[in-house]
């Protein structure tokens, strides 16, 4: 699916998703890497980056994107073609499933190992 068509639109997708965030909120930039191609087209960058709150890391915010461009002249700047962002995937908490649930499966499956077939057959 696509985000946005044209800058207009990117432009505005992007300050409806900064109108969301606190004002404290601030996406930093931690490396730029750069391939400018021979031809002088299809230029393309890494960019790792986090998300700060007050100057400080927020946990499981970082990410990393790639983008392609039209390749930059003396003339004309370089516009972005395709973009691809990757953020840090959250980490998953189990609360009572695994306090409570994950035990007691466990202990009826040592208990009565032939439990497990409708298990792996429900889950196949």
């Amino acid at each position: 699916k696509i985000l946005a068509s044209g800058k207009e639109e990117m432009k505005a997708h992007l300050e409806k998703v900064a109108a969301c965030l606190p004002n404290s909120f601030s996406f930093v930039v931690d490396d730029i890497v750069v391939q400018k191609a021979s031809s002088g087209n299809d230029d393309k960058f890494g960019i790792r980056w986090h998300v700060e709150n007050d100057g400080k890391i927020l946990a499981f915010t970082r990410g990393c994107s790639f983008y392609t461009s039209n390749g930059m002249t003396r003339t004309v700047p370089a516009q972005i073609q395709k973009g691809v962002d990757i953020p840090e995937p959250a980490v998953v908490k189990l609360g009572l499933l695994d306090k409570l649930w994950i035990p007691t499966l466990r202990n009826n499956f040592m208990e009565e190992p032939i439990r497990i077939v409708p298990l792996v057959t429900w889950v196949a």
